[in-house]
């Protein structure tokens, strides 16, 4: 019974330390999503479309026009290279993480799925080549510079923010799909722990029961001693002597 005792204990102690490091483990996750988040976000995007429009809108001459074209685009692709070097670094943390799980607290081997921002960063660049064509066309040159302003926004500017939109799902649906692999795994874990504890607390329980049965029957068999005695003594008082 004692050692069922000590066993419980140390079951509990270990759930309770492992639930401690699960926690730290989802901060952790929690900071890595949010780092990527906030520089795939859209505010970034919007910003370097406001101040490409206000580069436009302040030039008087064509090449500013065209430098400005060109700036958003080296803004943008340069944005998404860098989301997609963080998703690089973060999806190695995360297998780093799923590997101690499995080292250190017997979790089942979680491999996450990969985020690949390799597809958008390859259209970007093709909106680039034609963001490329567009400023060095004739259109630039003949039409009224508000004109070109509104068509290259309407277009191009626009079709590089759906990208980014696009990046910007994949990798939050990336990231619930990974939280949800290893914290299946970890809530999978947790019930075969919890299922351990209760099964002790079950032989625990039932050895209570059994002791307090045997101490009942042993109860009860000094009570029948006891009684056999009074028996025999009241015989060898009834029983006439013998000649």
């Amino acid at each position: 019974l004692q050692g069922i005792i000590q066993k419980m204990r140390e079951e509990r102690a270990r759930y309770e330390t492992e639930m401690v490091h699960f926690q730290d483990i989802r901060r952790a996750l929690a900071s890595k999503a949010e780092a990527l988040f906030e520089r795939l976000g859209m505010p970034n995007v919007n910003k370097l479309i406001a101040q490409t429009s206000d580069s436009m809108k302040g030039s008087w001459t064509t090449h500013g026009l065209r430098s400005a074209m060109g700036a958003f685009f080296e803004g943008a692709s340069a944005l998404m290279e860098d989301v997609r070097r963080q998703s690089i670094e973060i999806q190695k943390d995360l297998n780093e993480i799923c590997a101690r799980l499995n080292k250190d607290f017997g979790l089942a081997r979680v491999h996450p799925v990969s985020l690949t921002l390799v597809t958008s960063l390859l259209e970007l660049k093709k909106l680039e080549a034609k963001g490329e064509s567009f400023r060095n066309s004739t259109v630039v040159i003949v039409t009224e510079q508000n004109r070109v302003i509104e068509r290259f926004f309407a277009t191009l500017v626009g079709e590089a923010r759906r990208h980014f939109e696009h990046a910007n799902e994949l990798a939050r649906n990336w990231f619930r799909d990974v939280g949800m692999q290893i914290f299946g795994s970890i809530q999978a874990h947790k019930m075969a722990i919890d299922r351990e504890i209760e099964t002790l607390r079950m032989v625990h329980e039932n050895l209570d029961n059994l002791s307090g049965q045997v101490q009942t029957l042993e109860d009860n068999r000094q009570s029948l001693r006891n009684e056999i005695e009074m028996l025999a003594q009241l015989q060898r008082r009834i029983e006439p002597p013998a000649h």
